[in-house]
């Protein structure tokens, strides 16, 4: 009998197990697993005060592969939004992102318990409970003001009028808990944490200001003689921008040693307060990784005034031959950044040729021998702003005898033209217009007409020298 209950024990487990890995009877959704992150600190509201609840929905899976939903279900009487709808108890809704947040309005005294369900489609669920405690205060507060869009560093101007269950008006302060930035209550500075004395219940005036940007709370307490409200302002801080229009760069090709200017407009928007703004440059890329190839902040902030007209200057020097990708960032005075803008440069040799150069001679037979009568000299040579160009050499290699068994080598200087860091030439001289000029005979070179070597030098006031060699045309 035992033998028979050890066998039959056997055979369950291994169905169970199979079971188990054909799917047949456990549902495995841990891929599809969902939690909540709520905040469950609140402070005591009046009634029909709102609370703000906010619920972050947690998945092991991408939040908008699957569909979510949610329900809600309250003890007392009060009402859910959620993105100003006002929702249904125990109605299934789509919860269309994972991070909400939604507004709860307490119309009756008493601890409301407000319990959010959270499925998908998978089945998987999770639930949060919140606690929110309403009250019949022996005072109330309201509060007119703060409508409208708010920026960054812009003053916000609100007015609170407290109105007594009693007639007894005295007795009454406030104290300011916390806040990003700066207040002022009565057009004086306050210091937080500090019980200001209220004279009057009306028209008590607060101004706020803040750098920071998104969802902020000024949190304040007002007390009489028996009872403390914590209170809060909620408000929603618009970032400002800042942008640069008709930005450009003065050059993108540019010798070594150049000066580029990079121009636009800046734009603050919604409004201007002053004129202070921060930029940035740096080489992002650059011929054998030589980032200071170029001129730059190397990405750090530099203060900048841009003046009533809102230009914007900004000067860089090309230091090393290459080519190169510079940026440039701008951004307010609450850190608030541009877009990047970029600018491809290329930078030359100071003194360069800008044209190749091209050239021809022809030749005489005198007695058997060849002899160059004119040459045809053509190029154009660029220096530096600030220098000039002064002389160039040409040498010419040419056969000497018809049969073109022996060359001859021509060794030409010339200098008489315009003085200028633009040298565009474009001549036929004759051998006589150089001012130094000397052959040599090449013994044992053979020279082909059809096959002629050039050497052309420009030289500049600095002593720089560029060279070009090449071939020329040569008719006889």
């Amino acid at each position: 009998m035992k033998k028979i209950l050890y066998l039959f024990t056997a055979v369950l487990i291994a169905f169970t197990f199979s079971c188990q890995e054909d799917g047949d009877w456990v549902k495995d959704n841990s891929l599809f697993g969902i939690t909540i992150e709520a905040e469950k600190d609140f402070i005591e509201k009046s009634v029909g005060e709102i609370d703000q609840i906010e619920l972050n929905v947690k998945t092991t899976y991408n939040f908008s592969t699957i569909k979510t939903y949610f329900k809600y279900k309250t003890d007392l009487n009060g009402v859910l939004k959620l993105d100003d709808k006002v929702l249904e108890p125990n109605v299934r809704y789509e919860l269309e992102k994972p991070n909400n947040t939604f507004e709860y309005i307490g119309n009756e005294a008493g601890v409301h318990n407000v319990k959010i369900e959270v499925e998908n489609d998978r089945e998987q669920k999770a639930s949060e409970e919140f606690k929110l405690t309403y009250s019949v205060s022996d005072f109330t507060v309201s509060q007119i003001g703060g409508e409208g869009d708010v920026y960054q560093g812009q003053e916000t101007q609100y007015l609170l009028n407290i109105v007594p269950e009693k007639q007894d008006r005295t007795g009454y302060s406030i104290i300011f808990k916390d806040y990003i930035g700066d207040i002022k209550f009565n057009g004086v500075p306050v210091e937080l944490n500090k019980e200001y004395p209220l004279h009057s219940l009306e028209k008590i005036a607060i101004v706020t200001k803040t750098k920071k940007s998104g969802r902020t709370k000024l949190l304040y307490t007002i007390k009489n003689k028996t009872v403390t409200k914590d209170l809060e302002i909620q408000q929603n801080i618009l970032a400002r921008q800042i942008n640069i229009e008709n930005i450009q760069i003065s050059k993108n090709t540019v010798k070594k040693g150049e000066h580029m200017f990079i121009n636009g407009i800046i734009k603050k928007s919604p409004i201007k307060d002053n004129n202070t703004i921060y930029y940035r440059t740096w080489v992002s890329s650059a011929t054998d990784g030589n980032t200071k190839g170029i001129s730059s902040t190397e990405n750090k902030w530099v203060e900048y005034s841009i003046g009533n007209n809102n230009n914007f200057k900004s000067e860089v020097q090309a230091l090393s031959v290459g080519n190169y990708t510079l940026n440039i960032q701008i951004k307010d005075e609450f850190g608030n950044e541009s877009d990047i803008e970029t600018f491809e440069i290329n930078v030359q040799k100071a003194f360069s040729f800008t044209e190749t150069p091209n050239i021809k001679a022809k030749a005489t037979n005198l007695l058997g021998n060849i002899i160059i009568s004119e040459i045809t000299i053509k190029f154009i040579a660029e220096t530096l702003k600030n220098n000039k160009i002064t002389n160039f050499e040409l040498i010419l290699d040419a056969p000497y005898y018809i049969s073109g068994q022996e060359g001859t080598r021509y060794f030409l200087k010339y200098s008489n033209f315009s003085k200028e860091n633009i040298l565009n030439f474009n001549k036929s001289l004759s051998l006589e217009s150089f001012e130094d000029k000397r052959v040599e005979k090449l013994s044992g070179f053979v020279l082909s007409a059809e096959n002629l070597d050039y050497t052309l030098k420009v030289y500049n006031d600095r002593g720089e020298m560029i060279e070009y060699k090449g071939k020329y045309e040569f008719t006889k």
